[in-house]
């Protein structure tokens, strides 16, 4: 599963909440990802991890601590969440560098495979940096993890 800042919220959604089916699975089909590309990720419901990008949202909607708990994708980490590639500008201003820095800890702490590539600028959506430096290192990390040859 792949997604890019908020559409990495929803990845990294699936990647820790997999046990958590809220459909009708009658086959019992594993719902876990076999990995991960969270590209400039927003990944916690966190004020203080989550920078500007989440703010009218957790105002908005009134979220109790339970929901920011459940919607805080860094603290639902479990040995059980797979191999993980994450790639973020140091310099991002709409998500902050903490989003995939404290799920990286919390993937380590959980021994979990993953890998994080921090560029020192690129922005939000990368643009002053070409696709073909942070894509090169993500098939790269493909390969080697054996998902494609």
């Amino acid at each position: 599963v792949m997604g890019f800042s908020a559409g990495s919220h929803l990845a990294s959604t699936a990647g820790t909440h997999f046990n958590d089916c809220k459909i009708e699975n009658v086959n019992e089909t594993s719902l876990r990802p076999d990995f991960m590309i969270l590209i400039y990720p927003l990944i916690s419901f966190r004020r203080a991890i989550s920078g500007p990008m989440i703010d009218p949202y957790i105002v908005r909607s009134k979220l109790t601590e339970a929901d920011v708990h459940y919607l805080s994708n860094e603290e639902n980490v479990t040995p059980q969440t797979p191999p993980t590639y994450m790639a973020h500008a140091d310099d991002d201003a709409l998500v902050t560098l903490e989003n995939p820095l404290s799920f990286y800890q919390q993937l380590r702490k959980n021994k979990c495979q993953a890998e994080m590539h921090i560029y020192y600028k690129g922005q939000h959506g990368f643009s002053d940096i070409g696709f073909e430096y942070w894509f090169a290192d993500c098939i790269s990390w493909l390969k080697r993890q054996g998902f494609i040859k």
